[in-house]
């Protein structure tokens, strides 16, 4: 099923069989060669499947994103990696780029409306925060998601920072 998948997200819609499974034409086509090379499937024993299974039902949402960039690194050969250019951004090279970006003015605008005593505070509060909300973002490296993980960490603290500072919104 894997190797089949991989064909699918190789070829374009139009490409496709007729006759190909309808829950494998659901997935889309995945253009760039991601899925050009044949996918070898290990051979797996007894108990490397109990163990693949037991990983498959663990909990994984606790685990940080880090611990699988920096696996995801250590596992690899270097030069391949370099000539894939596969690369894991950690947290702090992250902050460096997204604070000058967008991070460090918008955490400055919040601390203005926050300093602010006049009666237009609490709607501009709200209005910044409204705007936090709408805000999207591209992860240049489309590699695990940690940049947008990140990215979404630091405006979530800035939204619930316009909350906490508001007494009117702790209690809905």
């Amino acid at each position: 099923m894997l190797a089949q998948l991989f064909q699918v997200l190789n070829t374009p819609e139009s490409r496709r069989t007729a006759t190909l499974d309808e829950e494998m034409a659901r997935f889309p086509f995945v253009n760039g060669d991601l899925f050009d090379e044949p996918l070898r499937i290990p051979a797996f024993d007894a108990s490397m499947r109990k163990k693949l299974l037991d990983a498959c039902r663990f909990d994984w949402s606790n685990i940080s994103p880090a611990i699988f960039g920096a696996l995801f690194q250590s596992v690899m050969d270097p030069v391949e990696r370099r000539k894939q250019g596969a690369h894991y951004t950690t947290e702090k090279n992250i902050l460096k780029v997204i604070g000058p970006l967008f991070l460090d003015d918008l955490q400055a605008e919040f601390e203005r409306l926050k300093a602010r005593k006049d009666s237009r505070r609490r709607a501009d509060l709200l209005r910044f925060q409204e705007k936090l909300g709408r805000m999207t973002f591209f992860d240049p490296a489309c590699g695990c998601g940690n940049f947008l993980i990140i990215a979404y960490r630091e405006l979530r603290e800035l939204e619930i920072g316009v909350s906490e500072g508001d007494p009117s919104r702790k209690a809905a």
